[in-house]
């Protein structure tokens, strides 16, 4: 492995570890962790399709912020690609962020100590707000 890429390994994980520890700080709850796997899932969807589809993706790292974080996953040449890989590769970010929540929400249905309500919200803001938030405008933009 090149050193640029463990460079970029390192600052996701120092990214993500951040994110962690100022949301646990603030909250104590283990559902910071959730919450984070969820981030990474939808983040890594984004990075996972663009290296399917011969994009030129960064792994991608996280803005810590206090209550939520922003993921970021820079796609080198995402102007120069077809806009239906373009979408693909906008649209499967929720689609497995989505995906992790709803695993997620059926391991807490299953497991009793782990509470369900705030883990169907986690459900529900990873639809809304990547509908409304920037992924969903841009996939919008593309579709017409």
């Amino acid at each position: 492995m090149s050193k640029p890429k463990i460079k970029r390994l390192l600052v996701l994980v120092a990214s993500a570890s951040a994110v962690a520890a100022i949301n646990y700080s603030l909250f104590n709850t283990y559902f910071v962790f959730m919450a984070l796997t969820v981030l990474l899932a939808h983040e890594l969807g984004h990075y996972i399709i663009a290296k399917i589809n011969g994009a030129n993706p960064d792994l991608p790292f996280f803005i810590p912020l206090p209550i939520f974080s922003i993921g970021v996953t820079h796609i080198k040449n995402m102007r120069s690609l077809p806009n239906s890989v373009r979408r693909t590769i906008l649209a499967y970010g929720p689609i497995t962020g989505f995906m992790a929540a709803l695993y997620l929400l059926v391991l807490s249905l299953i497991h009793y100590s782990i509470p369900t309500v705030p883990i169907l919200t986690l459900c529900i803001s990873e639809l809304i707000f990547n509908y409304f938030g920037s992924d969903g405008k841009k996939y919008r933009m593309l579709a017409n």
